[in-house]
C-alpha cells in the first residue's frame, strides 16, 4: 500500500469481465434459499447484506475456500519476507523469480516456448526503473551520551534481520559520528537532526543547514498497538527516500528516541555513531505477468494485481502468496475438470506497486475490463486489522453514513458525480460474504474508496476496480511486519474471495442476474434511507442514480445487453427485475 494518490476521472470501459467457471458444492445455508430475503445471518460483515442464492459467486466459492493450500502460502511468505524487495533490486528480482517457479509448477510456460492460444502463459516485462536497484548490506546506530557512555540502539548485518529497515530505501552508505540536535530551528552545521517527522518531509531544510545526517523516529497514527501492550514503541518505520538524495538517513524506534532524550537530559548532550553499507546497481524494472488465455474472448482481460516490492510480510508478501496459491488452485481445478477454462483472459500482474500495472497497461493488446487488487490480505487478528473490501468510487466517498466507516488510512474525498457506476462492488461483496458462509463466519467490512494501491491505476484508465485488503494493521510499514504477523488462514480466505469474484465475472450466467439485482436493491434502499434520514436529499438522489447505472452494468454482464442508463421513470422496481426464467 502506498500513500493515497489523486484519482483521475474514471471512465467506465465496457462492462463484461472475466475468468473461469463450473459447478461446485454450495456454501452452507445457500442450498435451500429461495432468494426472497438476504438469507443466513451476515452480521459478521459490516456493510449492506446480499441476497443469498445458489447463483453468481456461490457457484464457485467452496472450491477456492477449501482448495487453497495454506502451506504454500507459508512457504511463499517466508521466502519473500527474508528479502528486502526494493524496486529493481536483486531481492525484488528473486521474489519475482520464485513466483515464476511456483507458476511454472502450476502449468504456466513462458511465451517464448511457442505455446498456443489455450496455454497458461508467463511473460517478463522490462523497462527503465524509477531509480537504481538498492540493497541494504549492514547498518548500525550507537548512542554516545555526554559522558562518553556508549549504548547500541539498532543494528543489522543481513537483509533478513528485523532491524534492516533502519536504512530507508535509497539511503547512501556512510560512517560518521556527530552531535545530536533535537530541533530543526537550532540545528547547526555538522550535526545530526533527530526528529519524529519523516526524513523526506524535512530533508531539504536539513541539508540547507549543513547537517551531516537525519535520524527519524516517525510512525503513523495507525501504528499504535491496539492491545495496549505498547508493541509499537519498538517498531521502526520502513521509509524510502528519493533516489540519489545523498544525505545519510536512518530510522529508529520510539523506544530509541526516548533513550536519546534521556541521555541528553542526564548528561547535557548526545552523539550518534552511524554506519551504513548499501549496494546500488542500475538494473531494469521487471514485471511478471501470468495469463490464463481465454477460450472465447482472449483479447478481453480482467486484471488481478499484487505488488511484489516492499520489506513487509503482510505488505505485501501475503498478497503475492495468496494470489499465487489461488492461481495454483485455479489451474488444479481446471486440470481436474472442476472448472472450465475462462471465456476471457485472466491476467495476474506482479511488480512494483502502481508501476507494474501501468507497465502492463502500456504493453498489452488485451482490453482490460475489470480489476481486483490484492494488497495486505493476510493480517493476524491481534494486529487490529480485519478483511476489507474497498469499493469503487461511489456516493459514499462524497458523504458517508452508517454502516460505512472510513478506515484509519483516511478517506479519499470525492465531489458529487466523480464516479462511474458499475456493479463490480456488489459482486465482490457477494464473493466476500459467500466466503464467510463457507467458513461459518468471517469478520469483514466494505467501505468507500480511499485509494493508494494498484486499483487507482486501473480506475484512472477507466477500468472498474476494487481493492481487497486489511487495516488497521499496527505493524503496517514497520519492522514488526514480518512472517509471524501473517495468518495463512486469513490469507486463504481473502484469496478465495478474490478468485471467486474473478470466476463469477469471467463466466456469468443469465440466472446470476436475479441475485445481483436483488443484492443491489438491498444496498440502494439502505443508502437512500440513510441519506434521507440525514436530510441529505442530494446524496439520496446520487445513490439512486448510481444504482441505475450499476443495474445496467449487471444486465450487460449477465445478459450481454449493452443499454444506455435508464432514466428514473424507466427504472424497474426490484419486483420487476428479470428472473432466471425471464433471462432464458
Amino acid at each position: 500500500m502506498l500513500p493515497r494518490i489523486a484519482l483521475l476521472p474514471a471512465l467506465l470501459a465496457g462492462t463484461v469481465i472475466l475468468v473461469v467457471v463450473a459447478c461446485t458444492p454450495l456454501p452452507r445455508g445457500i442450498e435451500h434459499m429461495d432468494g426472497r430475503g438476504a438469507g443466513p445471518d451476515q452480521g459478521w460483515h459490516r456493510g449492506p447484506e446480499v441476497v443469498v442464492q445458489p447463483a453468481g459467486t456461490a457457484r464457485f466459492v467452496r472450491g477456492f475456500v477449501e482448495g487453497i493450500d495454506e502451506a504454500q502460502i507459508r512457504r511463499l511468505v517466508g521466502f519473500a519476507d527474508a528479502l528486502v524487495a526494493a524496486p529493481a533490486s536483486p531481492g525484488y528480482d528473486r521474489v519475482l523469480d520464485e513466483l515464476a517457479r511456483e507458476l511454472e509448477a502450476a502449468g504456466f510456460r513462458f511465451a517464448t516456448e511457442g505455446l498456443g492460444a489455450e496455454s497458461l502463459l508467463l511473460e517478463w516485462l522490462e523497462g527503465p526503473a524509477t531509480g537504481p536497484g538498492w540493497t541494504p548490506i549492514s547498518g548500525s546506530i550507537e548512542l554516545i551520551d555526554g559522558g562518553g557512555r556508549r549504548e547500541p540502539l539498532h543494528a543489522f548485518a543481513d537483509e533478513r534481520d528485523v532491524e534492516r529497515v533502519i536504512l530507508p530505501v535509497h539511503a547512501p552508505s556512510t560512517h560518521l559520528t556527530a552531535r545530536v540536535s533535537r530541533s530543526l530551528d537550532e540545528l547547526n552545521p555538522g550535526e545530526i537532526l533527530v526528529t519524529e517527522v519523516s526524513a523526506r518531509q524535512v530533508l531539504q531544510r536539513v541539508r540547507g543547514r549543513g547537517a551531516v545526517a537525519i535520524v527519524s523516529a516517525s510512525l503513523g497514527s495507525y501504528n499504535t498497538d491496539p492491545t495496549g501492550a505498547g508493541r509499537h514503541l519498538d517498531a521502526i518505520q520502513a521509509r524510502a527516500l528519493a533516489p540519489n538524495s545523498g544525505l545519510p538517513a536512518f530510522q529508529i524506534s520510539r523506544a530509541s528516541l526516548k533513550r536519546i532524550d534521556e541521555a541528553i537530559a542526564r548528561t547535557g548532550s548526545a552523539s550518534l555513531a552511524l554506519s551504513a553499507e548499501v549496494a546500488v546497481e542500475d538494473r531494469p524494472q521487471r514485471t511478471l505477468v501470468a495469463t490464463v488465455v481465454g477460450t472465447e474472448r482472449p483479447d478481453e482481460a480482467v486484471v488481478v494485481s499484487a505488488h511484489a516490492q516492499g520489506p513487509g510480510a503482510v505488505n505485501n508478501a501475503s498478497g503475492v502468496a495468496g494470489v499465487v496459491a489461488g492461481v495454483t488452485t485455479l489451474c488444479r481445478r481446471i486440470e481436474a475438470g472442476e472448472l472450465q477454462r475462462p471465456d476471457r483472459s485472466l491476467v495476474f500482474v506482479f511488480g512494483d506497486e502502481l508501476r507494474g500495472v501501468e507497465h502492463w497497461l502500456a504493453s498489452t493488446r488485451r482490453r482490460p475490463v475489470a480489476g481486483l487488487c490484492a494488497d495486505m490480505i493476510g493480517s493476524r487478528a491481534d494486529s487490529g486489522a480485519i478483511a476489507l473490501l474497498e469499493r469503487e468510487p461511489d456516493p459514499g466517498a462524497w458523504l458517508m453514513f452508517e454502516p460505512d466507516r472510513p478506515s484509519s488510512w483516511g478517506g479519499g474525498k470525492l465531489d458529487d458525480g466523480d464516479w462511474t457506476p458499475s456493479g463490480l462492488s456488489v459482486l465482490a461483496r457477494c464473493a466476500m460474504i459467500d466466503t464467510g458462509l463457507v467458513e461459518g463466519a468471517w469478520t469483514s467490512a466494505d467501505h468507500p474508496w480511499e485509494g493508494g494501491s494498484d486499483h487507482d491505476v486501473l480506475l484512472a484508465a477507466g477500468v472498474p476496480a476494487v481493492l481487497f485488503w486489511h487495516f488497521t494493521d499496527f505493524t503496517f510499514a514497520t519492522s514488526l511486519d514480518r512472517a509471524p504477523m501473517v495468518d495463512p488462514a486469513e490469507t486463504r480466505r481473502t484469496a478465495a474471495a478474490i478468485l471467486t469474484a474473478a470466476s463469477a465475472l469471467a463466466s456469468p450466467e443469465p440466472g446470476d442476474l436475479d441475485r445481483y439485482l436483488r443484492s443491489l436493491d438491498l444496498e440502494r434502499r439502505l443508502r437512500v434511507d440513510a441519506a434521507l434520514d440525514a436530510k441529505e436529499a442530494d446524496v439520496a438522489r446520487a445513490w439512486e442514480a448510481w444504482a441505475r447505472g450499476a443495474r445496467a452494468w449487471l444486465r450487460n454482464l449477465c445478459l450481454g445487453i449493452d443499454e444506455p442508463l435508464p432514466t428514473p421513470e424507466e427504472e424497474p422496481t426490484v419486483d420487476d427485475a428479470p428472473t432466471s426464467e425471464d433471462a432464458r
